[in-house]
């Protein structure tokens, strides 16, 4: 069992701060899906899908992480290193834009360090 509290309260908040980063990279989707469409004709809206289901796992796997943060530190590290990766991707494809996205990552990846370096309980 781990000591800390670190990885879930930042696993918590980190998926609580997904959720509007992943409308932002929704909406940053569309324009993009938009301009495609303008000048190509192709309407599939691959971008708006793809950050919409992006951010959903991340936000899972958050919970996830934070949840499995006392009874298994390194599932619960490799979730919420695995919801920072997210995090980044979506922070890279809104042209590092969105605050949400930097603030998700920065949250995961400090919880998911902590997960994976914690000393456990015997």
């Amino acid at each position: 069992m781990g000591k800390s509290n670190v990885p879930m309260i930042m696993g918590i908040i980190g998926s609580c701060c997904m959720l509007p980063a992943t409308i932002y990279g929704m909406i940053c989707g569309a324009v993009v899906d938009t301009a495609d469409a303008l000048s190509t004709g192709d309407t599939s809206g691959d971008f708006t899908g793809m950050a919409m289901i992006l951010g959903i796992v991340a936000i899972i796997l958050g919970i996830v992480g934070a949840v499995k943060g006392k009874s298994s530190p390194k599932v619960s590290g490799i979730c919420l290193i695995i919801s920072a990766i997210i995090a980044f991707i979506g922070w890279w494809g809104t042209a590092f834009s969105s605050f949400f996205h930097l603030a998700s990552l920065v949250l995961f990846v400090i919880g998911g360090i902590v997960a994976l370096t914690q000393k456990i309980n015997d």
